[in-house]
Formats: C-alpha cells, sequence, structure tokens
C-alpha cells in the first residue's frame, strides 16, 4: 500500500447516497465543517491529505492543531490499529452451493469464475479494504459517508475502533420483467452496530453501488452493546454481528435487530431488507411477545427450517419466521424454554446433531441447552461458574458429577459458543486476582459435549495429545475460533484479546484439532 494508490483508492458515498465516490472527489458537505472554524478545523484539502498519508507534513497548519494527524496510526503507518471489533474475509468467485438451485445462479457462478480473490478487512481508521490475495495491493477501500465528517478530528477521534461490526459476503439476485441477475454485495454493520451497510461489487469485485445505509439517529454508543446504557435520552442499537441472511422465495435478504431504550422503557425492533434491491420492512416486537424484555442475544438463523432465534433480557430463548416481512415474522414468534440462571441472553445458537436439534443459550456467566422430545422444546442440562445443572421431570438440580461439567472458576463466557463436530465450544475470560499467570486475564475453551454437557474426552488433540481439561488460548477475553477441514481432521484457529501463547499454546501459530469421525453435516464444519 502506497500514498499513490491511496490516493487512486480510497471510496467513501456521494450525496446521492448511492454513488461510490474517491475521497478526493468527494464533495464538500461530506465533510460537515463549520462555516465559522472553532479550534483545530483543518481544510477539507489537508483533511483529504491527511487521510490519504497521515505522516504528511501540512502547511498551514490549522490553528489549535498539530500536525501530522497520527491518530493511533505508528509513525510511517498508513493503517490504524486492529482491534477486537475488526473483521476479515476471503471474497472468492461466487459459490455458495444453497443458491445452485436457483434461476441464473449457475450462469452468473460460470462468468465470474475469473474474479480475483481479495481479503476483505476493516480497520481501525474507518475503511473496509480490499487487498489482492496474492500480492497484497490494495485494491480499494470505502469508508460510510457519516464517518467522514469525523476525519478532521482524527487526532483526537473521541473512541477508537470505528469500523467496530462484522460483514459477510453474499450473492443475491432481482428479477425484472421475468429477467434475473445476480451479483454480489457485502453487507454488514458498523459503528459498534449502530450503522448497516448494503455495498454491491461489480465482476472485478470492486464497489459499483451502495444499495442502502441504516443508520438509527444517535451515534453515541455504549461499550458493551449487550448491556442497556445507563441514559434517560432514547438511544439506538443492534446486536453487533455478523448479518443474519437467508435465501427466500428466489430473494435473498438480511435481518437484524435494533434495541431502543428511553429512560425506563425498552422495545426492539426487527429490520429485514432485500440485499439486492435495498427495500425493507420494519415492525416493533411487542413486548408481551417476549416476556416484556427485550433482545439482548445474536440473531441465528437456520436456513434448513427457515427459522431465526434469539434470547431475550429475562432469559427465554425464542424462535420465529423468516419470511422477509418483518411484520409477519414477529406475529410468528414463540417461546422455546427458560434458562437455568433467567439471566440476559447474550449468545445463542442452533444444532442439528444426529439428527436431533438442539439450542444453546449463554448468559455471561452461564449456558443452557435445549432439545426436543414429544412434549417439545425443553432444558436438557446447564453450566455455571463451578456448577452444574441437569433438567429432570421440569425441575432443575445441581449436580456434583462431572456431567454436565462445570464452567470453571471465576469464568466469564466472552464469545459466542460454536459446535465443532458435536462438542461446544465457550470461548471465556477468568479476569486477574483469579490467577497468578499474568495481569491482564486469561482467554480460554470450556469444551461440552453437546448432547450432555460432559467434557470430550479422546475428542480434541494439540500437538499429537487428547486434552483433558479446557485449553488456555492466551492473554484477554477468548474469541470464537475459526476453523477448516483438513485431510487428518478439523483443524480449530483460535485468538484472544491480547494475544500471547497461553499455558496451553491453543492460539492462532498452534491449532488444535478435532477428529473428522462423526460430521454428518454441512454446517458443523462451515467455517465462521
Amino acid at each position: 500500500m502506497t500514498d499513490t494508490n491511496r490516493a487512486g483508492g480510497l471510496y467513501s458515498t456521494a450525496k446521492d447516497g448511492k454513488t461510490p465516490t474517491l475521497i478526493t472527489a468527494l464533495d464538500t458537505a461530506a465533510f460537515a465543517l463549520p462555516n465559522t472554524p472553532s479550534t483545530c478545523v483543518p481544510a477539507t484539502s489537508n483533511i483529504v491529505n491527511y487521510t490519504i498519508d497521515p505522516n504528511a507534513s501540512y502547511s498551514p497548519t490549522p490553528s489549535g492543531c498539530t500536525a501530522p494527524y497520527l491518530g493511533t496510526r505508528a509513525v510511517g503507518s498508513l493503517l490504524d490499529e486492529f482491534s477486537p471489533g475488526d473483521a476479515a474475509t476471503l471474497l472468492t468467485p461466487p459459490n455458495n452451493a444453497l443458491d445452485l438451485n436457483l434461476p441464473g445462479y449457475t450462469t452468473f457462478a460460470a462468468a465470474e469464475t475469473s474474479r480475483p480473490q481479495a481479503l476483505l478487512f476493516t480497520n481501525d481508521d474507518g475503511f473496509l479494504y480490499s487487498v489482492n490475495a496474492s500480492s497484497g495491493a490494495l485494491n480499494w477501500a470505502w469508508m460510510p459517508r457519516s464517518f467522514v465528517s469525523q476525519l478532521q478530528n482524527y487526532g483526537a477521534w473521541p473512541y477508537q475502533d470505528n469500523f467496530a461490526g462484522n460483514f459477510t459476503v453474499a450473492d443475491a439476485s432481482v428479477t425484472t420483467s421475468g429477467t434475473t441477475t445476480w451479483g454480489t454485495y457485502l453487507v454488514g454493520s458498523a459503528n459498534g452496530g449502530a450503522l448497516w451497510y448494503d455495498l454491491a461489487l461489480d465482476k472485478n469485485g470492486n464497489p459499483s453501488k451502495v444499495v442502502t445505509t441504516f443508520l438509527p439517529p444517535q451515534t453515541s454508543m455504549p461499550a458493551n452493546t449487550q448491556a442497556l446504557p445507563s441514559s434517560s435520552s432514547p438511544l439506538q442499537y443492534p446486536q453487533r454481528q455478523a448479518p443474519v441472511i437467508g435465501s427466500i422465495g428466489g430473494s435473498q435478504y438480511a435481518a437484524f435487530i435494533v434495541n431502543s431504550t428511553n429512560g425506563s422503557t425498552t422495545s426492539s425492533t426487527l429490520i429485514e431488507f432485500n440485499i439486492a434491491t435495498g427495500a425493507a420492512t420494519t415492525a416493533t416486537i411487542p413486548a408481551s411477545a417476549i416476556g416484556h424484555g427485550y433482545v439482548t442475544s445474536n440473531l441465528y438463523y437456520d436456513a434448513n427450517s427457515g427459522s431465526l432465534f434469539f434470547g431475550n433480557s429475562t432469559g427465554t430463548a425464542y424462535i420465529m419466521s423468516f419470511t422477509g416481512n418483518a411484520s409477519t415474522d414477529i406475529g410468528n414468534i414463540g417461546s422455546l424454554g427458560q434458562t437455568q440462571d433467567g439471566l440476559a441472553i447474550n449468545y445463542i445458537g442452533y444444532q442439528q446433531l444426529n439428527n436431533f436439534p438442539y439450542l444453546w443459550a449463554a448468559s455471561s456467566t452461564g449456558m443452557t441447552v435445549f432439545g426436543i422430545n414429544k412434549t417439545g422444546w425443553n432444558p436438557l442440562w446447564a453450566t455455571g461458574v463451578g456448577v452444574a445443572y441437569v433438567y429432570t421431570n421440569g425441575v432443575w438440580g445441581a449436580t456434583a458429577s462431572s456431567t454436565p461439567a462445570a464452567l470453571q472458576t471465576g469464568a466469564t463466557i466472552s464469545d459466542l459458543p460454536i459446535v465443532i463436530n458435536g462438542v461446544l465450544v465457550v470461548p471465556t475470560f477468568v479476569a486477574p486476582g483469579t490467577q497468578t499467570c499474568n495481569s491482564t486475564g486469561e482467554g480460554y475453551y470450556d469444551f461440552f459435549n453437546l448432547t450432555n454437557g460432559s467434557f470430550p474426552k479422546n475428542t480434541i488433540q494439540r500437538n499429537g495429545v487428547y486434552l483433558t481439561g479446557n485449553l488456555d488460548i492466551g492473554q484477554g477475553a477468548a474469541y470464537t475460533p475459526n476453523y477448516s477441514i483438513s485431510s487428518t481432521g478439523l483443524l480449530v484457529y483460535g485468538s484472544s484479546q491480547n494475544g500471547g501463547t497461553g499455558t496451553g499454546t491453543g492460539n492462532s501459530l498452534n491449532p488444535f484439532m478435532f477428529s473428522r469421525s462423526g460430521i454428518n453435516t454441512v454446517v458443523q464444519w462451515r467455517v465462521h
């Protein structure tokens, strides 16, 4: 990446809200400079210049300002820091197996086989970047228009991790006069989940159109979007997660939740939009439909059943349809049951294993697993810090046995648990003070058999030796691992907030491995 290709590759959006436009050609209104300059208000040309090269010198320097405008960027660096809110994915030619039977998809995929592979990633400087996957050369970078006005104060931004969201690559189609046209889109969230965007790509993988953006009125965000801020003023924020995307009636839709709180009153609104057209429907979920609580978990979509799962602030798990029409779907909300601890559900997931469905719901300090029997959904087992429970004849009972296992002492659940080949992998964090190895706290993966909560013996290997306990993944909170399938097994790549090897050395440089035996559905080894 050089100053020259940044000058010809940094984009935002024109005032029409649709056209990707180079920062160097952007209209002055996007920068929102005051008519009467106050302290440290640079000229538009300077904002553009130091965005392209934060290490350059500027003359004249605006009153009250210091140059260069590095912010948190290291001297000589054109990128800012990478933080836990940033995300990355690989853009490949179209290859979604779920779309193969839809009209026109195979023709579209065949025509796009030569599309260059690109690594897409977000950065704390507020841009979503695309670089050539082979050479690392910059293809382009795009920033939402609402971010541009913040560039004038980059050196003193009120918060870091500005993009702070997640995104996914989605192929979507629109049918006009009987003709179906496919395209590839980037759909994701930014600003801690306060902004959602839908960016269309052309056949070369470059931005061609901003289909739509969703930006709630307030942009100040709580540090943890899972918890309500203490405020008497209205604040809207959706969950900070990768988009939920489903193919419905031949069209592709994304769904997300926005929570609104005004004093002690909180409501949750479901938003669903057509990825190819941007057409959206919204509907507020009646408080009575979710136990007078509000949605606190991620949304989880099961394509096989066409269902969305979520959890609320009082520890109840719910299911609803996903039709592309928000009003229809909130009319189909059904309760699946109460978690053992009754605390706000932060993370939820669904998995079929050996042809039986399972649902798990996690608060900050506990997790409950549900299954189906002849009476419908029921809790099966639960785990908490230092204690575990089984659900028998409608009653929770603590168990002193190792089935199910307990979360380790001092642990909080720090990221989305996932199932890998029948094993529920739970990222946790043990704060400093409960251990002596470091002052920042330690991240772990706690492992449970999905069916009964026991520790999965003779299942997970590290350096050729089966694990007999939970895995230390490094300093800071542990994150949801990534994994891939190989000829020998499932390689799992872990990470934590502050890195380091951890006593278990189960970090991304030293993956651990699950046996391939027993894999029975594609979704179980899909890379998240």
